[in-house]
């Protein structure tokens, strides 16, 4: 089992994950000046894991903390891949009212209102990618695609940007569970063991 501490993050993507935090030693002190460095473990390595695992190392650069992504199968961003017939609808018209790009999402549309207006936006996600060289074209419907109209554009950005910013991935690490761990007086709570399909 590995000792985490556990904490939900507002991701900046319409993808919204969970990061699992965790220290080596497993022991989490009060003071800053005895604290174990974090290490982060991002629980699947599709578009919102790799993308909040990019995000969570470039975030803490510096303070040695480490960033891995867990997930259970060989590949990595595999639905990026396939979605949009092979060209990956990335977003949709940013230049829209924020009302108009909810309306698109009828299952998710409150979940997502908090994060596009506080957190990460359309205009945001637009600027991510164009930041790191990757442009992009809007169709008549709204879709918009890399002007490669090629899928492996988008998730080759993704996992540069993961990998530039120091975030480790291990393939094949089925997270099988997540389990409190009792302190002292006997109470539930982080850190938590996270248990691989493997054993580890």
């Amino acid at each position: 089992g590995i000792p985490l501490k556990l904490h939900a993050m507002h991701i900046p993507n319409s993808l919204a994950a969970f990061l699992l935090f965790f220290r080596s030693a497993g022991a989490l002190s009060s003071g800053a000046e005895t604290a174990q460095p974090l290490r982060i473990g991002v629980v699947g390595g599709g578009a919102s894991g790799m993308f909040s695992g990019a995000c969570a190392a470039e975030a803490l650069g510096g303070t040695g903390a480490t960033v891995t992504v867990l997930e259970s199968s060989p590949g990595l961003l595999r639905k990026v891949l396939i979605s949009g017939g092979g060209r990956c609808n990335v977003l949709h018209d940013t230049t829209k009212p924020l009302s108009d790009i909810l309306g698109g999402y009828p299952r998710g549309e409150r979940e997502l209102r908090g994060t596009y207006e506080k957190r990460f936006g359309p205009d945001d996600a637009r600027r991510w990618f164009e930041t790191r060289g990757v442009a992009l074209k809007t169709e008549a419907d709204g879709r918009m695609f890399p002007v490669t109209d090629d899928s492996a554009t988008i998730a080759d950005c993704i996992r540069r940007a993961a990998e530039s910013a120091g975030a480790g991935v291990r393939t094949g690490a089925r997270v099988a569970a997540v389990a409190a761990t009792e302190d002292g007086d006997g109470h539930l709570g982080p850190p938590f063991a996270v248990r691989l399909g493997g054993g580890d």
